[in-house]
């Protein structure tokens, strides 16, 4: 999951825990084995009923909360949406959480969007909302909020309701459903002549380029924007809504925003402090300072030979008002292909590409400062493509908006002529003048009327619309609306097609129908309330991405930029988060869904015909840079391993070649001119890893052994694919490749670590050096104690290389003694999805039951029924996949291939109702009293090993026409059996390609801080300490000043009644550090608030575990290097918004030297 300038982006999920029996034909031969002689039966146990209706079980406002400082926001969504759904018709609130858009800690909504994503960990979608209000339009209606209380919110599959501004004269009760392509809302007014409806546009979260939206005759709103550039990367698309009314609009109105006042930069453009920023390390020099334009005026100038994609300057402004809305412009001129970037603190929002020449162009972006707790706001021009950068930037402005509202009309005239489909009101006549002029997307001719008069309309970033209805005689207003990513046209045919009438009920009805049918595929029996509605809310989440992104017609937008058709009945999908999904999500969706499944991976190859590369992390219709790995193979492998094998599997894996094999060479052979499919990747096949000097894929730190690991994973999901269909030479080349995690593991540390260009390890001690603000040097969030485990492809290889069962036994036991870690301690973070499968190991050593109670553990303590109930970000469904499985005691163990580990359920029974007629009964008598699998049968019959081949849980072995039946039976027991599925011959297979071979390892230097404090001599409490400062805004002022201990030590004393995270005092080395060394940092603290030490050491901020204070000191240390000459800073930093009182004793930097 993806982070921002280096702030953590958390994530979570929730446990639910299943158990049960199952019945059907046992395959013979290399899958399994059935011993002789059933087991012993277990002690009789009453049969829990199936759940009848697991919809009426879901609560889709799990996972809407913050589950913590680790966790963070969970960034699901509680509104209305089908499975798979284009439309999810949903509240925002204030503080807008990535993607999902809603914090239940909130109090206020900001309207109802159509358009959400289930906790990316970026900013996304959040297109188009809508707000009912009561009374005249404040100054500003796109600010406009409406309070809400939990005790007036109903949330259910398919359907959202809400009592705005409850128990006053202005409440107004919304009731909400979507289909696939559209939404519905019921809005019931009080009996007034002021009942409005906003609709606010270019509100998306990662930033709009366009906006457009129109009234149309006295019953329809039509809308376009564009936007896009998800986690920085430069891609938009299109969107167009149409909606129509019940009832004629009273009066109608636009507005739209225009900067004013003062620029917040008030120094001249080429005195601004701009410094360059670049995420990929690995384009050449870059020269940035003042510099004079052409016409005179101050500028500053950026040089660089080749630039990679998403590369920036920036300038930090200082004094913006949350709640605010402000207009950022610059003037560029010269060479690049970039964009105006204004990060608001939560979000980046771009503007439109633009390749530069000599002539002036003047770019801006809208956006509004986030109300909360919010990083510090940058001001970037950022690059759009790989290429030669040589600009100048000059007249740089941020300026506070004004709203300019239009009079309004209070009566609608009549529609104008126009050949569009109007959607037709409740009595049957048109609804309206048209769907307005149908947009043209990137690069496609506009298809559709083209001529049509608008009654009201407006554009620009910071517009909008209000209609206003007269209640006095009818309270309730229904406003039916529809998406499109082609056309308003298309819009219109999507809502003819799905929603003909005008019933709120009736459409929630049906979806409920459609998530009632899907929910259903697995049913459950036993287990706690809680636990029963964990599961199905899991369940739920795993089925909203990806989502629909055909319309109705089969149209949709490609990689392409081009309009292009499904064939008849088939469906596009979007919004594939690969490196989060491919482990859990996509195996469990190829076996309860294999038709959408289906379709899903053929839409990966519709956008690799369309673009030229495999996406890894594909948004809409744009390649995005997110994540390490290549993560479409093993997702594509891992569907056909599942059974969902409807897609062209030989040009998939082709496809999946090429990606792993051609570099393209230019940015003409790049996908939409910038995108790397596998960065790095000439290295990687030369050297068999990749060298950790590059940062790549929005990683934070050097990533060279996360990525070799994750191209190593992608290279075995192609070798399954190719032994699948018959390709032995390409499956012998790539299982070959797939062992190139032996090329970073370091005999002396017993870790995977990474490498540089000549093939070193690095000196430090993996388990404690060398963390970043949000990880450790070598790997994308995580570190070396986490990452070390990921090796699905060969587990006993590297159990082997470690020293034998018992020596990773004794590892893993010390690995979970933290289950949440995050990414800087070197435990489990199950928060994170490489370490999805670490608790499944013990299971390859001899020692399943440790699996099985690790598990157990999981489920139990970092899974909940509550907002914040998952260990993280929940990732577009991949953190709800996990609990799922591993509450039936199942899990995908091995990418690409059809194995499931076996554990222990945590409810009595399941049963899987698969398409096809095939169905698999799960049985665990006494699962909710006990943990740990004493024996497991298949048919009857003694099932001796740990692991199921998939074959029986889909029925794909079953003869044509005779679905099969599978009955898998545990015995569990409450205390441990070490004798279940422990000989090496019982484990779940490993892959290895011959004898292992690592490189000469390296033993970590042991260093020792020496020599004089850095920080000078002088106490503590006389060093200079400033602050605090708040990376961002909204604190309570806070104070540092010089005090004493109550043991009578010199200290700084830092009180804050309310900090933000973030926010951090300070103190500076007397002069510069000398580059090339490695420093030790530490400082004694004690009193109030949660609180981590933090060194800058001038390239990315190094930090230390995070502490919640006490009376009693803590001494918190840090170790790096400083690798380049400039300023550093020693910090105590915010980990959580509260509260701050405490002192800072003994702060030192010491020189590190080896002993």
């Amino acid at each position: 999951m993806p982070l921002r300038h280096g702030q953590p982006q958390h994530r979570r999920l929730k446990a639910l825990v299943v158990a049960v029996a199952a019945a059907g034909t046992l395959a013979t031969g290399g899958a399994g084995t059935a011993a002789a002689g059933p087991l012993p039966l277990a002690a009789s146990h009453a049969v829990d009923p199936l759940v009848g209706d697991p919809a009426a079980l879901v609560d889709p406002l799990i996972g809407t909360g913050s589950g913590g400082a680790t966790v963070g926001q969970v960034d699901s969504y509680p509104g209305a949406t089908a499975p798979f759904g284009m439309v999810s018709f949903s509240p925002d609130t204030p503080s807008r959480p990535d993607g999902g858009g809603y914090n239940y800690d909130d109090s206020s909504t900001t309207g109802f969007a159509l358009t959400h994503m289930s906790g990316p960990g970026c900013g996304a979608y959040g297109d188009f909302p809508v707000l009912p209000t009561v009374g005249p339009l404040g100054a500003d209606p796109a600010a406009t909020t409406s309070a809400f209380q939990h005790a007036h919110e109903h949330a259910a599959p398919g359907s959202y309701g809400v009592t705005l501004d409850p128990g006053t004269p202005a409440a107004v009760q919304a009731d909400l459903a979507a289909t696939e392509r559209t939404g519905i809302g019921r809005f019931t007014y009080p009996a007034t002549t002021a009942a409005n409806l906003l609709f606010k546009m270019g509100q998306a979260q990662s930033g709009n380029q366009s906006a457009n939206i129109q009234v149309v005759g006295d019953r329809t709103v039509t809308g376009t924007e564009t936007a896009g550039q998800f986690c920085g990367s430069p891609g938009t698309y299109p969107v167009h809504f149409v909606a129509t009314f019940s009832q004629p609009f009273s009066s109608y109105g636009t507005w739209h925003t225009a900067p004013a006042g003062p620029n917040v930069f008030t120094q001249p453009t080429g005195d601004l402090s701009w410094s360059y920023h670049e995420v990929a390390s690995g384009g050449t020099a870059a020269a940035v300072g003042p510099a004079t334009a052409p016409d005179g005026s101050s500028a500053v100038s950026w040089k660089q030979s080749n630039a990679l994609a998403n590369t920036w300057i920036q300038a930090t402004p200082a004094g913006l008002t949350q709640g605010a809305g402000y207009q950022a412009s610059v003037t560029l001129q010269g060479t690049g292909n970039v964009y105006l970037n204004f990060y608001n603190g939560r979000q980046d929002v771009g503007g439109t590409p633009v390749n530069l020449t000599s002539t002036p162009v003047t770019l801006t972006v809208d956006t509004t400062i986030p109300t909360g707790s919010i990083g510090a706001p940058q001001f970037q021009v950022r690059t759009a493509g790989t290429g030669p950068v040589d600009l100048l930037a000059s007249a740089a402005s941020i300026r506070q908006d004004e709203v300019v509202k239009s009079p309004g009309t209070s009566k609608a005239s009549t529609r104008g002529p126009g050949s569009g489909r109007v959607p037709a009101g409740p009595d049957g006549k048109p609804a309206g003048a048209g769907t307005g002029t149908p947009v043209a997307p990137r690069g496609v001719e506009a298809k559709g009327a083209q001529s049509r008069t608008q009654v009201a309309g407006t554009d620009g970033l910071g517009s909008g619309a209000w209609v206003s209805f007269d209640t006095t005689s009818r309270q309730q207003v229904t406003m039916k609306v529809a998406l499109s990513y082609v056309s308003q046209d298309n819009a219109a045919a999507n809502l003819a097609q799905e929603d003909p009438g005008w019933s709120v009920d009736a459409v929630a009805g049906r979806t409920y129908a459609q998530w009632k049918s899907m929910l259903s595929r697995i049913r459950i029996g036993g287990g706690t309330a809680a636990q029963r509605q964990e599961f199905y809310t899991a369940l739920y989440h795993t089925m909203l991405e990806p989502t629909i992104f055909s319309d109705a017609n089969g149209d949709y937008l490609g990689f392409d930029d081009k309009v292009h058709r499904t064939a008849h009945g088939a469906v596009q999908y979007a919004n594939f988060s690969g490196w989060d999904v491919y482990r859990s999500e996509i195996p469990l969706l190829a076996v309860i869904a294999p038709e959408q499944t289906g379709q899903m991976m053929t839409s990966l190859l519709n956008d690799q015909a369309q673009g030229g590369w495999l996406p890894k992390w594909g948004f809409a219709n744009d390649y995005t840079d997110v994540m390490n790995g290549d993560a479409a193979d093993p997702m594509l492998a891992e569907a056909y391993a599942m059974g969902a094998r409807d897609f062209d599997a030989r040009a998939a894996l082709d496809a999946m070649v090429k990606g792993a094999t051609q570099v393209p060479a230019s940015p003409a052979e790049m996908g939409q001119g910038w995108y790397v499919e596998r960065p790095q990747l000439a290295p990687y096949q030369s050297l068999g890893y990749v060298p950790n000097t590059t940062q790549s894929s929005l990683s934070p730190t050097d990533n060279g052994a996360s990525e070799t690991i994750e191209y190593a994973t992608a290279d075995f999901g192609i070798a399954q694919l190719a032994k699948s269909l018959g390709q032995d030479a390409t499956y012998r080349t790539f299982l070959q490749r797939s062992q190139n995690w032996t090329n970073i593991f370091n005999t002396a540390t017993g870790y995977i670590q990474p490498r540089d260009g000549d093939g070193q390890f690095p000196q430090f001690d993996p388990t404690t050096d060398g963390m970043g603000a949000f990880g450790q040097s070598g790997f994308q969030e995580g570190n070396a104690a986490q990452y070390t485990w990921s090796i699905p492809q060969n587990i006993q290889g590297l159990i082997t290389a470690m020293g034998g069962d018992q020596a990773a036994v004794e590892r893993l036991d010390t690995y979970f003694q933290q289950l949440n870690a995050g990414p800087n301690q070197p435990y489990e973070w199950a928060g994170n999805e490489p370490a999805f499968g670490t608790p499944w190991i013990y299971s390859y050593a001899g020692a399943p039951y440790k699996s099985e109670e690790i598990v157990h553990r999981l489920l139990t303590s970092v899974y909940a029924d509550t907002p914040g109930g998952e260990p993280g970000n929940d990732d577009l469904g991949a953190m709800s996949s996990w609990f799922v499985w591993c509450s039936l005691g199942l899990y995908p163990a091995t990418p690409g291939t059809p194995v499931l580990a076996l554990g222990a359920p945590i409810f009595s029974q399941a049963e899987f109702d698969l398409p096809g007629g095939h169905r698999l009964q799960l049985s665990a008598p006494g699962a909710s009293t006990t943990t740990y699998v004493h024996g497991v049968t298949v048919n009857g019959r003694a099932w001796s090993r740990g692991w199921l081949p998939a074959s029986l849980l889909t029925g794909s072995d079953a003869p044509a026409g005779r679905p099969a039946t599978t009955r898998l039976a545990f015995t569990l027991t409450p205390t441990a059996d070490t004798s279940w599925a422990s000989a090496a011959a019982d484990a779940p297979p490993s892959y290895p390609a011959g004898p292992l071979e690592f490189p000469p390892g390296r033993k970590p230097v042991i260093l020792a801080p020496t020599g004089p404090n850095l920080l000078g001599d002088t106490p503590t409490g006389q060093l200079g300490w400033q602050g605090p400062v708040q990376n961002g805004v909204g604190s309570v002022p806070g104070t540092v000043a010089a005090a004493t201990t109550p043991a009578g030590a010199s200290a700084v004393r830092w009180t804050q009644s309310s900090a933000a995270s973030n926010t951090w005092i300070w103190v500076d080395p007397a002069s510069q550090l000398p580059s090339g060394q490695s420093y030790q940092a530490s400082v004694t603290l004690q009193g109030t608030g949660s609180v981590y030490l933090d060194f800058w050491n001038g390239q990315q901020d190094l930090s230390s575990q995070t502490v919640q204070l006490t009376d009693t000191p803590q001494t918190l240390t840090i170790q790096g290097a400083v690798p380049a000459a400039a300023d550093t800073h020693l910090q105590v930093r915010t980990a959580d918004t509260g509260p701050v009182d405490l002192y800072a004793s003994a702060a030192t930097v010491r020189l590190l030297t080896p002993q």
